[in-house]
């Protein structure tokens, strides 16, 4: 995978330590936004590609999800859209190695179809395959075989200390 950009400077803020009262307290993260030029071929993608929920609440935005309670905001911009990279990307975590290797030959089988712009190789990610694809829209897309513990066990280790940071 893409390494991080090297002209990624250190954050100027001291590091503190972090007060143990936070200032808010949220119930959960509830959702996040995309943007995108065509509402209609963006919901095609997510759905019969990407193999996503999706419901249409107005004509500015389609919502999509994969489970759960947390979801994304497509919303159209049309051509206002910014270019996006590869590091602003979002992350599906597929069933297993086999369907990571599926679904790459299906990005490419189905490309003009869906329109997607980019595949990228398959490559090792911690482990477990992964391969990145641009969408109609630019956006960047991240499949990997889950491993569907995986944040909580990196939550539960915590920062990892300064001084063994990688970029």
């Amino acid at each position: 995978m893409t390494a991080a950009s090297p002209d990624i400077l250190p954050s100027p803020i001291p590091s503190t330590p972090i007060p143990s009262t936070p200032c808010l307290q949220p119930l959960f993260l509830s959702h996040g936004t995309l943007e995108t030029r065509d509402v209609a071929a963006a919901r095609r993608f997510y759905d019969a590609f990407l193999g996503l929920d999706t419901v249409r609440r107005n004509e500015q935005a389609v919502w999509i999800r994969a489970g759960g309670t947390w979801m994304i905001a497509c919303v159209a911009t049309g051509e206002a859209m910014l270019p996006q990279t590869i590091e602003n990307r979002w992350c599906l975590e597929l069933a297993s190695p086999s369907a990571v290797h599926a679904a790459h030959a299906a990005a490419h089988r189905r490309r003009e179809e869906f329109a997607i712009r980019e595949i990228g190789e398959i490559e090792e990610q911690d482990g477990r395959p992964a391969f990145r694809l641009r969408d109609l829209d630019g956006n960047w897309w991240e499949l990997a075989a889950g491993d569907f513990h995986a944040i909580e066990r990196l939550f539960a280790r915590g920062d990892v200390p300064h001084d063994r940071m990688t970029a």
